[in-house]
């Protein structure tokens, strides 16, 4: 008899596990597609910038009067271009680490929750 018993805590313990193992899927997808679209906005918004930056730098261009000032325009852009490289791939890696920390997020918490529900078992 207390062999049958056993059985059915483990089936019980393994539906609870798959339910916790889908709800934590389920929110784990929400948070990657949210977070996908904040990413493509993002994506949209330098790709705007970068070719408005490139619009204003060939009219600036345009206007210079001597290579003196065509070499200086060339050093201040790519000097631009370079700053915003670097602080648009440090605001990407940072949204995209927030991204998979919130994707995990639903897992661990599934996780914590069954080890706990063993150890007091």
């Amino acid at each position: 008899m207390g062999r049958g018993n056993e059985m059915v805590v483990t089936y019980r313990d393994l539906m609870a596990i798959g339910r916790a193992n889908i709800q934590a899927m389920v929110q784990c997808s929400t948070v990657v597609t949210q977070g996908s679209q904040v990413l493509v906005r993002e994506y949209a918004h330098m790709a705007s910038r970068s070719v408005a930056t490139t619009v204003a730098a060939g009219k600036a261009m345009a206007a210079c009067r001597s290579p003196a000032d065509v070499m200086s325009l060339q050093n201040r852009a790519g000097q631009r271009v370079v700053a915003d490289f670097m602080h648009d791939r440090n605001r990407i890696a940072e949204m995209t680490s927030d991204i998979v920390r919130g994707a995990v997020k639903p897992y661990k918490t599934a996780m914590m929750a069954m080890l706990c529900a063993k150890a007091a078992a």
